[in-house]
């Protein structure tokens, strides 16, 4: 195999100049596709730690080598508070991609507790900020997969829900939440007025159900539990959940 230099279709020796020029060729292609993450990564950490690594990603041309980076940075070890942060902000701000600000939230997730306000705070505003439904469902279904979140982050993941336009979306986080035992008889209010934010009686009747099978209600939140109920407009579902109410009775 022969290789040669060119300049404008004139063949130049292979110096300092065509180094540069290859240098900055490789660093460009990496920008937009992350294929020299492999290397690059490393130097990068080992020159600035992840202040480089956050730097690099504004520099990127698309979200995934964004994307790839900055995932790669919240494998690569244990982050501060304020640096997962930093992460999810520069995901929610340069990236457009609802699909790679997803991998990058459930990455964070998987790797941070939230339990810090300001990280709370960005993250959940990130969630916000994506557009599709299914994806927004992931990352806060990621949340309610963690062994152990506290009561603040189960309650805000929560309301998140209730922006949701996909009824099917809303209430797969809902029983998420619920399956996760995150949340305390005092949160189900929360729950029941994201709920009714569906449209549709299945969804409402399935949230319901679950939320009877494992708390016994009383006082608000067995009030908040037949309003919400009441907006259920099919007689058999309505019927299905008023019965769970009943049933409660009789344990």
């Amino acid at each position: 195999m022969t290789r040669t230099y060119s300049v404008n279709g004139r063949e130049q020796p292979w110096d300092d100049t065509g180094r540069r020029w290859l240098a900055g060729l490789l660093v460009d292609l990496d920008r937009i596709s992350a294929a020299g993450v492999d290397y690059r990564f490393p130097s990068l950490y080992a020159s600035g730690g992840s202040r480089a690594i956050l730097d690099e990603v504004d520099k990127m041309a698309s979200d995934y080598p964004r994307s790839v980076y900055l995932r790669r940075l919240v494998e690569s070890e244990r982050l501060t508070d304020a640096e997962y942060q930093r992460v999810v902000e520069v995901a929610a701000h340069t990236m457009s991609s609802d699909y790679e600000i997803s991998r990058v939230l459930r990455a964070v997730a998987d790797h941070s507790s939230l339990d810090n306000e300001a990280m709370r705070s960005a993250y959940l505003g990130a969630v916000g900020r994506m557009s599709s439904d299914y994806e927004r469902s992931r990352v806060l279904q990621t949340i309610f997969a963690k062994s152990s979140i506290s009561h603040e982050v189960a309650r805000g993941a929560v309301n998140a829900a209730r922006t949701f336009s996909s009824d099917y979306e809303r209430s797969r986080v809902l029983l998420a939440a619920i399956e996760s035992k995150a949340l305390s008889v005092e949160d189900l209010v929360s729950v029941f007025e994201t709920v009714t934010r569906s449209s549709s009686d299945y969804e409402k009747s399935r949230v319901l159900l679950a939320v009877a099978a494992r708390w016994t209600l009383t006082g608000d939140q067995r009030k908040a539990y037949l309003r919400a109920a009441d907006t259920i407009r099919s007689d058999y579902e309505n019927r299905r959940v008023l019965a769970a109410l009943v049933r409660q009775e009789s344990r």
